[in-house]
């Protein structure tokens, strides 16, 4: 089940409540659940009513909410956020902006391999090179072909399972001819 911003962590704390678990466990059937976005920090939270993963009671909060999927028989994966001040006031005094744009720099260059548009102005030399590679037989690739979307739930759990090799498909109609 892909994530929605549920915004029912309407507490002083952030804390998942027995709504959350209750609206997770009733779609369980899906396989694997995406978590609504999840505030990571006091200085990340910038989207009302969102539940938080910085302290002891929202982690507690979240374990009743993965407990009630487990017990469906499904899993589910946290969607971390660092929202900053997208939406609301910034921090209470003292002015935190210059720790939340740190922290912002710290982890785009810890995560900049999921920073696509870096290397956007090289997108048409890698789809030549690539291309005349895979022409030629330098490089060599494998589909895992599935049929059926229906299937696509099990698939995803398998790929996150490394249970795959390559280049995965789910095929929703047959080809034609």
């Amino acid at each position: 089940m892909a994530p929605l911003a549920r915004m029912r962590a309407s507490n002083a704390g952030h804390v998942p409540t027995e709504l959350h678990a209750e609206y997770y466990a009733q779609r369980a059937s899906a396989g694997l659940i995406i978590g609504e976005g999840t505030e990571i920090s006091p200085d990340a939270y910038g989207w009302p009513d969102s539940p938080g993963l910085w302290s002891t009671e929202q982690v507690q909060g979240w374990r009743r909410v993965t407990d009630a999927v487990h017990k469906k028989g499904a899993f589910m994966y946290a969607q971390l956020w660092h929202t900053g001040a997208n939406d609301k006031e910034l921090p209470p005094e003292p002015n935190r902006v210059p720790l939340l744009m740190r922290a912002i720099l710290v982890k785009r260059l810890t995560f900049r391999g999921f920073i696509v548009l870096d290397y956007a102005s090289q997108f048409p030399e890698f789809i030549r090179e690539m291309t005349a590679w895979l022409r030629e037989g330098r490089i060599k690739y494998r589909e895992d072909i599935t049929d059926g979307l229906e299937n696509a739930p099990r698939e995803l759990i398998r790929l996150l399972k490394g249970g795959n090799f390559g280049k995965k498909i789910i095929r929703v109609n047959p080809e034609p001819g």
